[in-house]
């Protein structure tokens, strides 16, 4: 809702409608005041209106400074997001390569228990193996002492 705020800048009464708060605007008002003043204080022969050019002129400036700084800070944000998306995704791909690895190490360790009782069933047989031949000639043995 517009309000209409009356402002004395400098002597002159300057009736503004706006949106925003009647404090803020008094607020902007007085920053104006305080800028026209230091101006005309530091240089006297420097009229109301030179004054009012001059602060114009610095408020300007200093708009134009913070939204050259504001674009660069997006720009700076922007940046960032997509470092960030890209780690996301990096962190993803190295949460899937984890699980193929874990996935790997699961079928080594079935793998290597496989041949380990591959390797305890030969061991077994070749001892069996060894045990029938020993009897063999055990017997063998027993029969030529008869």
């Amino acid at each position: 809702m517009k309000t209409k705020v009356t402002l004395n800048i400098c002597g002159l009464d300057y009736t503004i409608s706006s949106d925003d708060d009647v404090n803020y605007v008094k607020a902007i008002a007085d920053e104006v005041i305080q800028s026209i003043e230091r101006i005309m204080k530091n240089n006297s022969k420097v009229s109301t209106a030179m004054a009012a050019t001059l602060a114009a002129l610095e408020y300007c400036d200093a708009a134009k400074k913070a939204t050259i700084g504001a674009d660069n800070l997006r720009a700076q944000i922007k940046s960032y997001l997509e470092d960030v998306a890209e780690a996301k995704s990096e962190i993803e791909e190295k949460k899937r390569q984890i699980a193929q690895l874990h996935f790997e190490i699961k079928a080594l360790r079935l793998k290597t228990m496989h041949l380990s009782v591959v390797d305890a069933e030969n061991k077994a047989s070749k001892l069996e193996n060894v045990v029938l031949e020993l009897k063999s000639k055990k017997s063998i043995c027993s029969d030529q002492d008869l």
